[in-house]
């Protein structure tokens, strides 16, 4: 926990599956226990995978269709859509997308492609619900560039703003709520 609170206030961190199902091990006891989340809400830290009293039925079946029997490699853009920092992996993550920033029995990763908790994007579209994951995980899905909305497949949206990193900023966030700033140059 002293790690993430001196590196990844704003940012989520992400257990791997097999990660997440051994933190009972008796082995793993010294670092379980800081894992839970009510108690890293106190320090700014936050698990992507939500508490469950708190969890959103939409995000919880995102998470699961998105990362259950996937490699870290392979859900980078994701968990860099949903600001994830940090990956926790009892096995080692080769991938270029991740930089190991603490060793041990639980090795600790960086996303080096972490996205912001908010920002703004360049383009927008609308799709069936159902197509719309099979999309964001797809090549052609930019997540620092587009949103999708559900909707008539394929219909783009007008109106949307370049992207512009100073242009908004996330002035405080607690849990249940994010005070943002943005500057308007229009």
């Amino acid at each position: 926990t002293a790690f993430l609170i001196s590196r990844a206030r704003g940012k989520r961190f992400f257990l791997t599956r097999g990660t997440d199902r051994d933190r009972d091990a008796y082995e793993l006891a010294e670092w379980r226990d800081d894992l839970h989340g009510d108690i890293n809400l106190l320090f700014g830290l936050f698990n992507a995978a939500g508490e469950d009293p708190m969890r959103v039925k939409r995000y919880s079946s995102f998470l699961r269709k998105s990362f259950l029997n996937t490699q870290p490699h392979d859900a980078a853009k994701l968990l860099s859509l949903i600001n994830v920092g940090y990956v926790f992996s009892r096995e080692e993550i080769k991938s270029g997308k991740y930089r190991l920033v603490l060793p041990g029995k639980v090795k600790i990763y960086e996303n080096k492609k972490c996205l912001p908790r908010a920002f703004f994007v360049s383009s927008a579209v609308k799709m069936k619900d159902e197509k719309i994951l099979e999309y964001m995980k797809s090549r052609s899905f930019n997540p620092a560039s587009e949103v999708v909305f559900p909707g008539a497949s394929g219909e783009k949206i007008g109106g949307v703003l370049p992207f512009r990193p100073e242009a908004c900023a996330i002035r405080q966030y607690k849990s249940g709520e994010i005070t943002s700033g943005v500057k308007n140059t229009v």
